[in-house]
């Protein structure tokens, strides 16, 4: 073990076990400074990578904080950066990566900000809330309960007046560690509750603590007394919105939630927003019986642009493929995408890094629901208008096969025949090539040799080029060990099958590109079913539902047609977000494939989903057959 020690520098991660480390030029950094520091990645997993990237998270509150790229310069073995703190910043976390693989310090980099060499209100809670669990999400910070509750001690002790204002985070903390004092402690707060005068708020406090030191009985007991002795107040309200979903009629639904806002007297928009996720309901309930005015008014109702748009998209794409009510649905489509682009004027949320990252993941979402809107255009016959979404589309867009293959249609459908041939060349020459391409393709010809023998020789130049860009797209690095459960509860370990070509598909029920994907990856793994050396995995994570295991069986045997391989993640502990496998592959988002070759090292990395059958068994094909290869 190596301890980390400076004598000049705040010492960061001496407790650490690993040698890379992080030391600041000033070791009690304030507030609104710049702060400079210094990064050695050497012994740690970065150490033989170039063009390390860092990422600053700033936290203001328990539940507010910013993130902030930072660039670093490279200076002999280690690396010089420096980022402006906010005024109201309390604590920073540094996260370090490079080619998609992060510093695997468990201890993590952080600081706390200091005022007059005095800790800032509040940072010494906060950290012991990132050695909690918060560190573990920003940064993969390994949770510390012990130090955690350690801090939050000291926190208390610098200010009294916080322990009152988190006293329940320290007692979570506190019971995960020992369950007998954490009763004990919870007793004596309910005491000195009980000594003040019993409001609604006093009371929900009383049955927290009670559910926390896990004395369910008593909590509900508390609740119902809430309930009784305020029939009309907040958590009455909430017991009431929380059966609404109950009355499956959509127009009796909607007549008990406007009695329940009589009741209640919600007269501002401050007290309807707690309605906001009932307006959605409602939208879906009005939705399933097609009366497409009240979809909308419930809709519009709800205060988040972008979830707007995810829940027309959802309902267009549903009248899609039940090529049903296409002009509503055009209209829904239509309404996505705008509100999409509306949100570039907006102000960048604060847990992205830029603008242009905030600006990345919108066009993630607006390049799946363009071709939605190409294909109800297309269905509506309003081919001029579907011609010109699509041109636009695939300049931005070019590199997707399922908009590629919706522009060259539309050009087709417009009567552009030369168009056709020409565009189709060009991108089937870049790589970029399905079926659809070629029977459009074939539907114009006008050549003077054999189409076949015309197209196998744009196919034989356009193999080199996918490999090409395939090869680029390699990567070599370890992939991480596990050891998980199958559905039938039989062990499968990812270490016995070194030698064969594994694929991993990380992937989650509500996960719509997810289940999209299934149809090709189902095609995939038939016809590799017969070869012993490759070898698919569909690790079922982030599945935030009570008995997961039968959840998942009961939602395979409802899809029968998929003969897939499932593992179940782990849960690094009951009720958490956090699962352990998907944490160890570094996995922002599903769905997100890894192609592992016979050495056990990771050779592709895949981020997102495409419903195009082809597509996937296409590339499939080539990302297996080169990590065979090498």
């Amino acid at each position: 073990m190596k301890i980390l020690a400076f004598i000049t520098v705040f010492i960061l991660v001496g407790r650490g076990v690993l040698a890379q480390n992080i030391k600041f030029v000033n070791p009690k950094p304030n507030p609104g400074s710049v702060v400079k520091f210094i990064y050695d990645p050497k012994d740690g997993n970065l150490s033989r990578f170039e063009g390390l990237s860092c990422l600053v998270t700033s936290i203001f509150s328990r539940e507010s904080y910013a993130k902030t790229k930072v660039k670093l310069t490279k200076n002999g073995l280690v690396y010089d950066g420096e980022f402006i703190a906010p005024d109201s910043v309390k604590l920073a976390v540094f996260a370090f990566e490079a080619n998609g693989i992060r510093d695997e310090n468990p201890n993590g980099y952080y600081t706390k900000f200091y005022q007059n060499d005095r800790n800032v209100f509040e940072s010494s809670f906060l950290e012991g809330y990132l050695l909690s669990g918060l560190g573990n999400r920003l940064a993969k910070i390994k949770i510390d309960k012990a130090k955690g509750l350690l801090c939050y001690e000291n926190a208390f002790e610098e200010s009294p007046t916080l322990r009152e204002k988190y006293f329940n985070d320290y007692l979570s903390t506190l019971n995960a560690i020992d369950v007998v004092k954490s009763k004990q402690v919870g007793f004596n707060q309910i005491k000195a509750i009980n000594q003040q005068q019993l409001s609604e708020k006093t009371l929900l406090n009383i049955a927290q603590i009670y559910s926390i030191i896990g004395l369910k009985k008593e909590s509900d007991s508390v609740h119902n007394l809430t309930k009784a002795k305020f029939p009309r107040g907040s958590y009455a309200l909430s017991l009431a919105i929380r059966g609404l979903p109950a009355f499956k009629d959509a127009y009796e639904r909607e007549e008990r939630g406007n009695q329940l806002v009589k009741d209640f007297g919600l007269s501002n928009e401050m007290q309807l927003a707690r309605l906001k996720f009932e307006f959605l309901g409602l939208g879906e309930a009005f939705f399933s019986i097609h009366k497409y005015d009240k979809v909308e008014h419930y809709v519009e109702k709800f205060d988040s642009k972008l979830t707007r748009a995810i829940v027309y998209n959802k309902f267009s794409s549903k009248n899609l493929k039940e090529r049903v009510n296409l002009e509503f649905s055009a209209k829904m489509s239509k309404r996505s995408l705008d509100l999409i682009d509306s949100l570039k004027y907006e102000k960048t949320p604060a847990n992205f890094t830029s603008q242009q990252e905030y600006f990345s993941s919108l066009d993630d979402f607006y390049e799946i629901y363009v071709g939605t809107y190409i294909r109800i255009l297309s269905m509506l016959g309003r081919y001029s208008e579907a011609l010109s979404v699509a041109e636009a589309a695939v300049v931005k867009y070019g590199s997707n096969i399922d908009i590629i293959e919706a522009y060259i249609d539309q050009l087709l459908k417009n009567e552009k025949r030369e168009k056709v041939i020409e565009h189709s060349e060009k991108f089937i020459l870049a790589g970029y090539n399905s079926e659809k391409i070629k029977s459009l393709l074939k539907e114009v010809y006008i050549g003077n040799e054999a189409f076949d023998m015309y197209y196998k020789k744009l196919e034989q130049n356009a193999k080199r080029k996918i490999e090409e860009r395939f090869r680029k797209e390699m990567v070599d690095f370890p992939a991480p060990k596990f050891v998980l459960n199958n559905l039938k509860g039989e062990v499968v370990s990812l270490e016995k099958l070194k030698g064969k070509i594994v694929i991993i598909d990380y992937w989650a029920t509500w996960c719509g590109p997810c289940i999209a994907s299934f149809p090709g990856m189902q095609a995939a793994v038939d016809k590799y079913k017969n070869n012993p050396d490759v070898v698919f995995l569909f690790i079922n994570t982030w599945e935030g539902v009570k008995n997961r295991k039968k959840y998942i069986q009961d939602w395979m045997a409802t899809n029968k047609r998929y003969s897939f391989e499932v593992l179940l993640d782990r849960q690094k502990e009951d009720g958490s977000e956090d699962f352990e496998v998907i944490e160890k592959y570094q996995v922002s988002g599903i769905p997100t494939k890894f192609i592992i070759d016979g050495k056990g090292r990771i050779r592709f990395k895949k981020v997102g989903g495409s419903d195009n059958m082809e597509s996937i068994v296409k590339e499939l094909d080539i990302m297996i057959k080169m990590a065979q290869e090498n």
